[in-house]
C-alpha cells in the first residue's frame, strides 16, 4: 500500500487478515483437500 501512497499501519493490517482469514479459509478449504485416492496412496493403503 505505501507504493501506491497510501499510508497503512501493521495494525490496519493485522485486523484485516483477523476479520478475512476465517472466511477466506472457509471459501478455500475445499481446493486444498487432498483426494481420497491421493490421501490412500500417501497412506500406503
Amino acid at each position: 500500500m505505501t507504493e501506491r501512497g497510501v499510508p497503512v499501519d501493521h495494525t490496519t493490517i493485522y485486523r484485516w487478515v483477523q476479520k478475512y482469514a476465517p472466511e477466506l479459509d472457509k471459501q478455500t478449504r475445499w481446493y486444498r483437500q487432498v483426494p481420497d485416492w491421493q490421501a490412500k496412496f500417501l497412506a500406503g493403503g
